[in-house]
């Protein structure tokens, strides 16, 4: 008499709780993968070194959004002026390769106008440094779609 593949025994245990264990650790292996924040590359990373460096108040600094296309890196930000309002902007990092294959800062651009050259030359200068350093590329959690999640 056949009583079916979940009656039949595997190391003593019937096939159906095998089954229920393999859905629990595989929804606990789902939800670990999905907690974790993302990462970028060490160019997220550089551009993120010099935005806390070329602002005034870095430690208002709060990181909305991230992300990196092949070129570039780009990091929305709000940050506390020198007045005392907060205002949100955007900071661009667009990088290129020299001759040697490395990794150079082209251009930054802040609400898409140009740093100085002087100030991207001078941090040129830090980026060997900071390419063998652990730098943190993690990525913030995406805007909430809903309103109701913007509530505390």
């Amino acid at each position: 008499m056949d009583t079916g593949f979940l009656n039949d025994k595997i190391l003593g245990l019937k096939t159906g709780v095998w089954l229920a264990i393999l859905v629990v650790v595989s929804a606990a292996g789902i939800w670990y993968k999905v907690s974790q924040p993302a990462y970028a590359t060490q160019r997220y990373g550089i551009c993120k070194v010099f935005l806390e460096q070329y602002l005034r108040f870095p430690t208002t600094l709060v990181i909305n959004q991230g992300g990196e296309t092949r070129g570039s890196a780009v990091i929305r930000f709000s940050d506390v002026n020198p007045f005392g309002s907060q205002q949100v902007r955007t900071f661009e990092c667009f990088f290129s390769q020299d001759a040697k294959g490395r990794i150079t800062l082209s251009r930054i651009t802040m609400d898409r106008k140009a740093i100085p050259e002087e100030k991207i030359k001078f941090f040129q200068k830090e980026m060997p440094l900071l390419m063998v350093q652990e730098l943190d590329n993690a990525l913030p959690k995406d805007l909430p779609s809903n309103l109701l999640d913007y509530k505390d």
